[in-house]
């Protein structure tokens, strides 16, 4: 993505630690940006500053600092939700919302809801709005067509923050009202013996089997593509069970495994696929000793 240097907050940043530096001794500042094969064909952007205007900045943000320092200390005041609520309406600032892509508290910001609220009663408290249909004549519509585009991305992010925030307590085994947990895609099969063990075996049964892939050095195939080369190679990689018994017949057992399933997917309770509880990190270790020595 192209940035440009005006304007760019970062700059100045580098820019008042080299101020510091040279004990502010310079009448101005610039601030250049590198980027090879912009895609606005301008590879260098220069931005100058003057000394004043680089104080100017470094004055804003010593104010949000202080702000910010008023902010916690009043949260220590926070004896309640009421208290907290009044805290969030005075701290708490959407503002153009592309910091709060940032945030880790976005989906649980009393900010971040009053916002989306604001501006679903803005624009889709009357009809839904149909933007397929916008007639591009008409100002009201396209209005609202520009509102809806400029906070699409916050809105995004918004709620990818919710979702992640709620997959996150449904693993730790915490609730999600009208939420639940179902497996995730199950992973690919990888081969569960030596490569060399699963050449042998396919050459045994396939001697023209193209069993590499071509390029160097050259990869063995996958589980997929080699099953494809036969109900012999197909019965190899999958193994043989008894139809009655669903045990592995002797001699028979695969030769490719299916890893056990270790993502996870938040889902509305009426989905019909089956609820999971997750496995923690905790569920790897059995106490196999007594927590307290016995008594000599």
């Amino acid at each position: 993505m192209a940035v440009d240097a005006e304007g760019n907050t970062q700059g100045p940043y580098y820019g008042l630690g080299m101020a510091q530096r040279v004990d502010w001794l310079f009448d101005e500042l610039e601030v250049v940006i590198v980027q090879p094969n912009s895609q606005d064909g301008r590879d260098v952007k220069r931005w100058r500053m003057t000394r004043a205007e680089v104080e100017a900045f470094r004055d804003m943000l010593a104010e949000a600092s202080d702000r910010v320092d008023e902010a916690c200390a009043a949260m220590e005041l926070c004896a309640d939700q009421a208290d907290f609520m009044e805290w969030a309406s005075t701290y708490l600032v959407v503002g153009d919302g592309k910091h709060c892509a940032f945030c880790d508290g976005q989906a649980t910001c009393p900010a971040s809801k009053a916002k989306a609220e604001e501006l679903a009663m803005a624009d889709f408290a009357d009809d839904p709005f149909d933007v397929s249909g916008v007639d591009l004549v008409d100002e009201e519509a396209l209005d609202r067509l520009g509102r809806l585009v400029a906070w699409g991305p916050y809105l995004d992010a918004l709620v990818k923050a919710a979702q992640t925030l709620g997959q996150r307590r449904l693993e730790q085994g915490l609730e999600v009202p009208g939420h639940k947990l179902v497996a995730g895609k199950a992973p690919n099969r990888s081969w569960g013996v030596p490569e060399g063990d699963v050449v042998k075996a396919i050459v045994a049964v396939k001697p023209d089997a193209k069993v590499f892939e071509d390029p160097k050095p050259p990869k063995i195939r996958s589980p997929a593509q080699l099953e494809k080369l036969g109900k012999a190679v197909k019965e190899l990689v999958n193994g043989v069970a008894d139809k009655e018994t669903g045990e592995w017949l002797k001699g028979k057992e695969p030769l490719a495994v299916r890893p056990p399933v270790t993502k996870y997917k938040m889902v509305p309770e009426s989905d019909p696929r089956q609820a999971v509880t997750p496995t923690t990190a905790a569920d790897d270790f059995v106490d196999d000793l007594p927590w307290e020595a016995p008594d000599a």
